[in-house]
């Protein structure tokens, strides 16, 4: 695994690693606009580009401002060719025409409330988000994605009761996991 920089009020998991992984094994058409939310230092991106993934233009969105040095950095260091590009913007008021062939995420694995509070502001927007924001994110997912366009997520296992009742009210029967240890990874695909 790469060193990546990162802020020291958070640092990615090998979930970031593995969905990347997974993404690459398993996407199988011709990707031209390609959305990360919730990017942070870019690991999952830059891990996708690493391992060959063909695209026209990848968008790596974050809402907190104080990736963005860390991502500039990750990215003059593993692929500074390539185009991909960090807007800083909160999701859910983010507006766009484009409709993108991927979209993936390492969304909070906790709700408001639920889980270990951190007394750091920065670390617990990273760790958690509201039942109706989650809602709202995963909606919006679905109105970005292209025809035939691809899902991909992580959660950890232990966060799933919690947020399993959101996903399948979201996704319904269309939503596939697959489980690697402690981490699960859901997909709205076709490939299988």
């Amino acid at each position: 695994m790469r060193n990546y920089d990162q802020p020291d009020f958070y640092h990615f998991s090998q979930d970031s690693i593995l969905l990347a992984k997974y993404i690459r094994e398993n996407y199988k058409k011709n990707i031209f606009n390609v959305l990360e939310i919730g990017t942070g230092c870019g690991v999952i991106s830059f891990e996708l580009h690493d391992l060959g993934i063909e695209y026209n233009q990848m968008t790596c969105l974050e809402s907190q401002l104080d990736f963005k040095p860390y991502f500039d950095e990750n990215k003059k260091r593993f692929c500074s060719s390539a185009d991909i590009i960090f807007i800083h913007h909160d999701f859910l008021s983010w507006q766009t025409v484009n409709k993108y062939d991927l979209i993936y995420f390492n969304p909070p694995y906790f709700l408001s409330g639920h889980g270990k509070e951190s007394h750091d502001k920065k670390r617990q927007n990273c760790r958690s988000i509201s039942r109706d924001d989650l809602i709202q994110w995963f909606q919006k997912t679905l109105q970005l994605l292209s025809t035939n366009g691809q899902l991909y997520f992580c959660l950890n296992s232990n966060s799933l009761k919690d947020l399993n009742p959101i996903i399948e009210s979201i996704f319904l029967d269309k939503i596939r996991s697959k489980q690697f240890g402690n981490f699960i990874i859901f997909y709205l695909s076709d490939f299988e």
